[in-house]
């Protein structure tokens, strides 16, 4: 009866032990992740609640934000609502131990013309903190609903240039030859270009590689041209009543080389709005000779204006991470190719040269 009475105390004081356990976690990994995000070069980070699911081995973030600490972004360079961190069930049974990490209505912000510096995460490894808060090695990722803004602040008006109800999945990130048939990763994703585009990447990459290995492309069509008015006038100094905007990129890096092209799609580009506006005259001349570049690179049968840009050479740091490369190819991409401009490399003496020859 007393070893009865004896086994039911200890049982009833792990049991104890095991609740206070159970509560007391969340508020000690809380601590931990914050702590974590503090150490951020640059930037800082805060949680707001943390919840643990031991059973499925996951604990699940709340609330992430974070944000630069020098200047003024005006905007968090990353938000969260809440960010899911597991075992991967299914490379679990195929003998691999690693995570997936699924986050839900997010938002990415890169900044330009901000008070005091630009704000795109340089200076961290974003790898680093990562391993820090989840143990395993990271084989899929997910991003459900989420949004990549490109904001200047510069330039007037504000430029706020948005993909938005982004669906991205990453695979093999582990580099396994156990979870994949290559040992290449992929990512692809999907959703709107500002407010009615679409968008569509793909991006496969060597994750381990010493300089960036990858090949990608990304295209971005049905854009109506008037959701990019800010864009022009800021940049361009005009502004369009109507046309649809598309823009193709392909790119491929190698052992520190990158190769690709841009090629830039605008049909039934309408620049002048003179009923509705009135124009001073250099102002009219300029939106007109806009509208006459337009006319040259016109495919009429279509009304079309297309181009095509190749580029290739050598990456300034073969060490670079390829998200890098990445953003900065579509940013030089989007803001430099896609406005028609005059670059006054071409005049009279070269023709006449070219005519001797």
């Amino acid at each position: 009866m007393k070893k009865k009475r004896l086994y039911l105390k200890i049982s009833l004081i792990l049991l104890g032990l095991l609740i206070a356990f159970r509560l007391a976690l969340p508020y000690v990994v809380l601590r931990y992740v914050n702590n974590t995000l503090s150490e951020l070069n640059g930037y800082k980070g805060h949680v707001d609640d943390i919840d643990i699911h031991l059973i499925r081995g996951a604990y699940a973030i709340h609330h992430l934000n974070i944000e630069k600490t020098e200047g003024k972004a005006y905007v968090p360079f990353f938000l969260a609502e809440k960010t899911d961190l597991s075992v991967q069930w299914k490379a679990l049974f195929k003998g691999a131990f690693v995570g997936e990490v699924i986050i839900n209505n997010c938002a990415l912000n890169f900044v330009t013309g901000g008070k005091g510096a630009n704000q795109d995460g340089g200076n961290n490894d974003w790898r680093e903190p990562v391993k820090k808060l989840f143990p395993l090695k990271i084989n899929r990722l997910e991003v459900l609903n989420g949004e990549i803004h490109y904001r200047d602040y510069s330039v007037k008006p504000d430029i706020n240039l948005y993909l938005q109800s982004v669906h991205a999945v990453a695979n093999n990130l582990t580099n396994s030859e156990k979870l994949s048939k290559t040992m290449v990763a992929d990512i692809t994703a999907t959703g709107k270009a500002m407010k009615t585009g679409t968008f569509n990447f793909n991006l496969h990459f060597d994750p381990y590689a010493e300089s960036p290995y990858f090949d990608m492309d990304a295209k971005m069509e049905k854009l109506p041209a008037t959701e990019l008015n800010d864009f022009f006038k800021a940049y361009g100094k005009f502004d369009v009543q109507e046309g649809t905007v598309g823009l193709y990129i392909e790119a491929a890096g190698k052992d520190g080389g990158i190769k690709g092209y841009v090629k830039p799609l605008i049909e039934n580009l309408n620049v002048l709005k003179p009923k509705e506006e009135k124009l001073g005259p250099i102002r009219f001349l300029y939106e007109a000779a806009i509208e006459g570049l337009g006319e040259i690179f016109k495919n009429h049968p279509k009304d079309r204006i297309a181009t095509k840009v190749p580029f290739s050479g050598q990456l300034d740091n073969p060490k670079i991470q390829v998200w890098t490369v990445i953003t900065n190819l579509i940013s030089n991409a989007f803001i430099k190719v896609l406005l028609p401009n005059i670059d006054n490399t071409i005049n009279m003496k070269d023709n006449d040269k070219s005519k001797k020859k």
